[in-house]
């Protein structure tokens, strides 16, 4: 009788372990984090049959949100997705949730070349159960596509033959069409193909390595050039912060996008017990750390993922708008988990533990049990009330909008995008409203006829300066949302 491989096995369990994520935290709505309208609004023009997206949310680069439009590698997969479950976000979270079991898989086999199958397994569950990452998982957003296209890229990289090296160009090209900082890692694979073809002077290995990077680009220009040309998106980001002091932003960044990393371990129930949780949650930024340079030492052949690492965070670093907390970190998350159980078997070594396996599995039990102040929405697949734009108040004053303006009009809305998305109107943040004066400043610069004031949302000083502005009148309100009207 043949047996299975312990590989095989280990990635059965991790797809078993990973089962009770498509019932948990599915909600069949969205929040007001509009950049799933962004998504959604372009998916549905793709399953249209329309191969250029248009949008009418108005761009301010002084109040920046995002782009006027996403790279349309996510809104593909969710287009395509679309036409054989429908169209819908319940739909769109099933996705997500395959693509970070999909990751989780890719993680514990890049994982075992630094570690025991064990621990690689540890890691994996980890990745799949992260407060953090549930929370990203319940968003029609774009993160856990492009980590899992990365992983996999890597995975087929580190294969090392020229099929493989040409399929990883082919999904890295599509990554780059998920997310644009999807470069970074292009850059670190063709220094992972084109160093060793410097160093090595003996013409058959010298022959073997040009191969591969042909392979590589073949498949990578392939992919490429085929959606930018054939999907085109004009994707404008202000990518580095060249006009104040980088170093001082740098340090902005970083502590930002560690501090949501933070926050899922402090905000525990017992509160007396927060300092546990911050200590966890330092000791894993340092842990990661200290993984890195440890396994630059320990593992000097995998340094494809150190130098993508270090990479990506330089550019994180360097992004203007690079503090968007957890999501900037994530693609390179796994690695940091990678990283910090290299550190934990070096600093328990010379303790010679003769249960390590024990010691393990106590690890992701108190971590995994720290983040339970994380799952308000439980099990609960489609009861959850969300504030969003699913919300009553939300579609009644949208549904008031649509009924009363004209495709001409604009809006002004702290959440434009899911405006453009949810009632095809034009719409703008125009930003904080000082004064009567800066309103009409700003009214004039914007064009638009009609605000929104909305509960939880807007500024209260807003609504002051929107109640005594002599040109506007209010025409609609309900238990959130006030609508004002330009009267001239």
């Amino acid at each position: 009788m043949k047996r299975f491989s312990p590989k095989l096995i280990y990635l059965v369990l991790i797809v078993l372990a990973a089962w009770p994520l498509f019932n948990l935290n599915m909600v069949n709505q969205l929040d007001w984090g509009d950049d799933n309208c962004k998504y959604l609004e372009q998916a549905q023009q793709l399953a249209n049959g329309q191969f250029k997206v248009s949008t009418n949310y108005i761009f301010n680069p002084k109040q920046f949100l995002g782009p006027k439009y996403y790279p349309n590698g996510y809104p593909l997969l969710l287009a395509s997705w679309s036409q054989l479950f429908g169209f819908s976000v319940l739909s769109f979270l099933y996705l997500n949730t395959f693509l970070l079991v999909l990751s989780a898989c890719c993680l514990f086999l890049i994982a075992i070349r630094f570690m025991s199958y064990f621990s690689g397994f540890a890691v994996s569950l980890l990745l799949l159960y992260h407060p953090a990452v549930l929370d990203l998982k319940m968003n029609v957003i774009s993160e856990i596509a492009f980590l899992f296209f990365s992983l996999l890229g890597i995975l087929l990289l580190l294969h090392n033959t020229k099929w493989a090296i040409l399929c990883s160009g082919l999904v890295l090209a599509f990554a780059i069409h998920i997310r644009t900082v999807g470069w970074a890692l292009m850059i670190i694979s063709l220094l992972f193909l084109v160093i060793p073809l410097i160093k090595n002077h003996l013409k058959p290995e010298r022959t073997l390595l040009l191969n591969k990077l042909f392979f590589f680009m073949v498949g990578w220009v392939t992919v490429y050039l085929t959606l930018y040309f054939l999907f085109p998106v004009k994707t404008k980001y202000p990518f580095f912060g060249i006009d104040y002091n980088l170093y001082k932003t740098s340090l902005t960044h970083i502590s930002d996008s560690f501090r949501d990393f933070l926050g899922s371990f402090v905000t525990l129930k017992l509160k007396e017990w927060e300092f546990l949780g911050l200590f966890i949650g330092a000791t894993f930024f340092f842990g990661g750390i200290v993984g890195w340079f440890l396994s630059l030492k320990l593992h000097p052949k995998q340094w494809l993922l150190h130098s993508y690492v270090a990479f990506y965070f330089l550019v994180v670093c360097c992004f203007r708008f690079g503090d968007a907390g957890f999501r900037f970190i994530f693609p390179v998350f796994p690695f940091l988990l990678i990283y910090n159980v290299i550190t934990i078997k070096q600093v328990t070594e010379p303790f010679k533990l003769i249960y390590k396996p024990l010691f393990t599995i106590l690890l992701v039990t108190l971590s995994i049990a720290l983040f339970t102040e994380h799952y308000p929405k439980g099990f609960s697949t489609y009861t959850t009330a969300l504030n969003g734009s699913d919300e009553p108040s939300a579609k009644a004053v949208f549904a008031y909008l649509k009924r009363v303006t004209k495709p001409k009009d604009r809006i002004a809305f702290i959440k434009p995008r899911a405006l453009s998305y949810c009632i095809n109107r034009k719409s703008v943040m125009p930003g904080r409203l000082v004064s009567t004066y800066s309103l009409e400043k700003k009214a004039k610069e914007f064009k638009f006829n009609y605000f929104i004031f909305y509960a939880g949302l807007t500024d209260n000083r807003d609504l002051k300066v929107m109640t005594t502005a002599k040109e506007w009148e209010t025409v609609y309100q309900n238990d959130k949302a006030i609508v004002f009207k330009k009267t001239n």
